[in-house]
């Protein structure tokens, strides 16, 4: 998780601080929920902004997942 966290920060601190802001809002309350055909329990979670749209990668687990396995966003641009 720090290794990620760095790596945004260093490379898209524009992009982070706009995540941070912005990502519980974008989970909960998304303007478009587009589901990943290509990966199952994948959903594109999409929040509209003043300036931008906040992308967020989201993997679920389902039924059949192995149960220590947990909800997790995988990227968000």
């Amino acid at each position: 998780m720090k290794e990620r966290e760095t790596h945004i920060l260093e490379r898209h601190p524009g992009d982070y601080k706009c995540f941070m802001e912005n990502k519980q809002q974008c989970i909960t309350n998304p303007d478009f929920i587009i589901k990943d055909t290509k990966n199952t329990g994948t959903l594109f979670m999409i929040k509209k902004l003043a300036d931008t749209n906040l992308n967020i990668l989201l993997r679920l687990v389902l039924e059949n997942d192995d149960p220590s396995f947990k909800n997790s966003i995988m990227t968000a641009y």
